[in-house]
């Protein structure tokens, strides 16, 4: 018996490691001595291997006579992760034991998915999720020039992401219907309504979203103000998250 740790970063990248005499690259694995507990063994050769301890497993699944689990670690950075669009198309065991423990056995439309969560910690993306959850927010409006430097590429129509708890732990899926982009100044009183938050008029979501750009500025080093370009998302909800039966 072997036991294989899926084991992913909050944007569910997959750290795959050398097979050494078999090449190319897999998920995290071991072989499980006689009347050794898997996941133990998993365990303590992820201390030895690797040098960090196993997050709690967030879904267990055996497969073939082998024991897979799912770990979501926040703490992990591995230049070599591989992002989920890429190896959910490439793995088919670890997508399917993805698939039925973090997604409730629900079966996404695309590979091709981004994983992300609202806001810029946890608590504030629980909060958020929550309203997805709940029906009250269907758009989320994102700083161009903030958005650009850290990477992000925008969304599309038709894009499919996994809303996360900030912690990596899969809430919701949502699909992108619209996107426009307009100055910050120029927003009306249907974004606010459209994002759901605090009392949804315009007045509270201009100040609220003002408060968060200015310090996501001050993090990058850029300046924010009324002609900034800013990208409106609106989405609709595909699934939310139940456990597989």
């Amino acid at each position: 018996m072997r036991a294989h740790a899926i084991l992913l970063d909050v944007t569910h990248r997959l750290l795959m490691v050398e097979r050494g005499e078999t090449g190319g690259a897999a998920p995290f694995s071991v072989d499980v001595p006689a009347g050794e507990r898997p996941l133990a063994a998993l365990a303590a050769a992820a201390r030895q291997a690797l040098g960090r301890a196993l997050e709690m497993p967030l879904g267990v699944r055996v497969v073939g006579g082998d024991v897979w689990c799912v770990v979501v670690d926040p703490a992990l950075r591995d230049a070599a992760l591989v992002p989920l669009r890429t190896w959910a198309g490439q793995l088919a065991t670890p997508w399917r034991v993805y698939v039925d423990t973090m997604l409730g056995g629900w079966e996404p439309p695309t590979t091709a998915l981004e994983v992300f969560h609202f806001g810029d910690e946890p608590a504030l993306a629980s909060r958020l999720a929550h309203h997805v959850i709940k029906g009250t927010k269907r758009a989320t409006a994102s700083w161009v020039a903030a958005a650009e430097q850290l990477g992000w590429l925008g969304a599309r129509v038709g894009l499919v992401s996994i809303v996360t708890d900030g912690f990596g732990v899969p809430l919701c899926a949502i699909e992108t219907t619209r996107v426009e982009r307009g100055r910050f100044g120029d927003a009306g009183p249907e974004i606010a309504e459209a994002e759901g938050e605090g009392d949804r008029s315009l007045a509270d979501w201009r100040a609220a979203h003002q408060r968060y750009f200015e310090a996501e500025g001050a993090r990058l080093g850029i300046a924010f103000s009324d002609d900034a370009e800013i990208e409106y998302e609106h989405f609709r909800v595909l699934r939310v998250f139940q456990r597989a039966g």
